[in-house]
């Protein structure tokens, strides 16, 4: 009896101890918009999204990017890092076919040695939160060449979904949730919020690179379409945007001078959307631009496509006027990109067609870009 108590008092003593020292190593990490190591699987919902090739990887390297290792420090390499929303992350699409990938295989095979393109984009995400993201992350970075950046479409939808504030102020999100690991994590004191599960979690995917399987993905999609479908009240005008656009130019200077002031150029893609003269069965493709969050509940205020279509375009003009006063390469695919849904198979994201004419497109830019001063 004396020794189960014994043992049971050490436990009680180490599991404490073990604790804290756990989070006084998580502690010693940086800013990572993903986990590091982490694999995912998806099994696309084949109704919903038919033209997607299925099923589709998402691969983190060590240093929480989407996208292949990266070069040890003293391989001569061309570092490249992209930096954008949903569009630029490809969330529903291959690891091969995402086009920062596609990018970084068409450098490679136009003999520039070793290229890695790392890709840090992450769904959501407006050039407030990019900004942030940037300025924790690149510490990190001890060589980089090139920034790219990918923005617009999610300050525009996030002005809409909040009702066309008029003021605007630069989006505030959680540490937790611009970084899924991060040294400011605050942990709890129960099994699934303390740090020894996390540090636990980390060690697995580093040494065993284990596969989350998820199937039907897509089926939130369905319903986002099925409300815009439904819509009973549709808005056809909005206020003046300056607010808006203001704070998206301030933050694409901070994107800028973050990446500058880490001894990086930057090249600015500007973002393409969806722009054409619509069936009413391809509307039925459509989802975005509504009155409050679709995935928080149900909607039926939507805002019409000519009025996102022309904020889309206002902000489009704001990244070619900052390129052109800062000496940016820039590259505009609005005239470049059919419009249509072999491309697209929503407003902004795009089939594995689309991501191959993005990737090529800046892969044929980025020369350009280093060579700009």
């Amino acid at each position: 009896m004396g020794d189960v108590l014994m043992l049971i008092g050490v436990l009680v003593f180490a599991a404490p101890v073990a604790e804290m020292i756990a989070r006084l190593w998580l502690a010693r990490g940086g800013y990572f918009p993903f986990v590091p190591y982490m694999r995912q699987g998806f099994q696309l919902d084949r109704e919903v999204l038919p033209g997607l090739p299925s099923p589709t990887r998402l691969e983190i390297n060590s240093r929480g990017e989407r996208g292949s290792e990266p070069p040890t420090q003293e391989t001569e390499a061309l570092r490249i890092l992209v930096a954008g929303g949903s569009g630029a992350e490809c969330y529903l699409l291959d690891q091969a076919h995402a086009w920062p990938a596609i990018a970084e295989r068409s450098l490679t095979e136009d003999n520039r040695g070793t290229v890695h393109v790392g890709n840090i984009s992450r769904s959501l995400l407006t050039c407030a939160s990019l900004a942030t993201v940037l300025e924790k992350c690149l510490p990190r970075y001890s060589k980089l060449d090139l920034v790219v950046t990918f923005v617009g479409a999610a300050d525009v939808v996030s002005w809409l979904e909040k009702n066309t504030p008029a003021q605007v102020e630069d989006e505030d999100l959680p540490l937790d949730f611009l970084f899924q690991q991060n040294p400011e994590t605050q942990y709890r004191w129960s099994v699934r919020g303390c740090a020894l599960r996390r540090l636990a979690i980390r060690l697995t995917r580093r040494f065993f690179h284990p596969v989350e399987h998820r199937e039907n993905v897509g089926r939130t999609i369905a319903r986002n379409r099925a409300m815009r479908a439904k819509a009973t009240h549709w808005i056809d005008q909005v206020p003046d945007p300056a607010p808006m656009v203001e704070c998206f130019e301030r933050n694409l200077r901070r994107m800028i001078d973050a990446a500058h002031d880490h001894g990086a150029r930057v090249m600015i893609v500007r973002q393409p959307w969806l722009e054409r003269e619509f069936t009413e069965e391809e509307k039925l493709q459509l989802w975005n631009f509504g009155r409050g969050r679709p995935y928080e509940g149900d909607l039926d205020h939507y805002y019409t496509l000519p009025v996102a279509h022309q904020l889309l375009r206002t902000l489009d003009s704001v990244q070619s006027r900052v390129a052109h006063e800062l000496g940016l390469t820039e590259i505009g695919l609005m005239n470049e990109l059919p419009m249509d849904f072999d491309h697209f198979y929503d407003s902004f994201h795009f089939t594995p067609k689309g991501a191959k004419h993005v990737g090529q497109r800046v892969a044929e830019a980025i020369p350009m870009a280093l060579k700009s001063t």
